[in-house]
């Protein structure tokens, strides 16, 4: 009966930290998604200010290019941020 106690408390406290550390994953991918969309919206609103310079003259072509590439790469690193997320609620969901 001890035995069975024993493993019954210690199936209890192995859920409980599962389910804590799922949860603090899912809370801090979270945080980690919304720093992303902020740096992609900052990336794209100066990559359409380097596009109107190069236009008005002010920058060169590898300016805008660079501008654009860097909006790029924060999408994809948001992309990856929202599929972590979905990760980690969909252990939390099993």
């Amino acid at each position: 009966v001890e035995g069975a106690l024993a493993d019954y408390q210690y199936a209890r406290f192995s859920l409980a930290a599962q389910v804590a550390k799922v949860w603090f994953d899912i809370t801090g991918t979270h945080q980690l998604v919304e720093v992303a969309r902020v740096n992609v919206a900052n990336l794209e609103s100066v990559s359409a200010i380097t596009e109107s310079r190069f236009k008005a003259g002010t920058v060169t072509k590898l300016d805008t290019s660079l501008a654009k590439s860097d909006a790029s790469r924060a999408r994809a690193i948001l992309a990856l941020a929202n599929q972590d997320l979905e990760e980690s609620i969909r252990l939390m969901q099993t």
